[in-house]
């Protein structure tokens, strides 16, 4: 699996930016409070929207609200901030030696994230899933997201069970979360 681009829209502090992510090596720079969290927390969600597809272990990460980027008006005295809608996540990459084109959208304040325009990349995954179950060969994608709330927040109070046989897409428990499971790394 491979991001080649990632247009945000509305998202976070980007009214509309398209990033173009290299194959092998990406290195994001910049002053704090500049986007860079808010890039890799849009590669999340787009990236998450493999997992629409599949039935476990991993959820897919959606767009939240605070994910809406805010538009400050000001009308005389008086300053307003008010929500952009839509906010849009849309990638153009690689998925299983395929390329195509994925979004995924907040449309409003009480709507939910849409998973429409994800399923050229919901249906790899969910092929996929079936090739896994009938033990056909298929190499699966490596994902994993590494937030900025894994410096401090720790899973706990999870037990942790000793090996034994289970799916292979076990590998995609908590690989969105940003949080650390050192316990289960261990």
């Amino acid at each position: 699996m491979r991001i080649d681009t990632i247009q945000l829209v509305n998202f976070k502090c980007f009214a509309d930016r398209t990033f173009q992510i290299a194959p092998r090596f990406n290195l994001l720079v910049g002053s704090n409070g500049k986007g860079k969290t808010s890039v890799l927390d849009g590669l999340a969600v787009g990236l998450g929207s493999w997992f629409l597809g599949l039935s476990d272990p991993a959820k897919a990460r959606n767009i939240h609200r605070d994910d809406v980027r805010i538009q400050f008006h000001r009308q005389e005295q008086t300053t307003t901030a008010e929500p952009q809608y839509p906010c849009e996540v849309i990638c153009h990459g690689e998925v299983l030696e395929s390329q195509g084109e994925w979004k995924r959208a907040l449309t409003g304040r009480d709507g939910r994230t849409t998973r429409a325009d994800a399923k050229w990349i919901t249906d790899l995954a969910n092929k996929a899933q079936d090739d896994v179950q009938r033990n056909a060969s298929i190499t699966l994608p490596v994902v994993t997201y590494y937030g900025t709330g894994r410096l401090w927040v720790q899973i706990r109070d999870r037990k942790v069970e000793s090996i034994g046989p289970q799916s292979r897409l076990m590998g995609y428990l908590d690989c969105l979360n940003p949080a650390s499971d050192e316990k289960r790394l261990i």
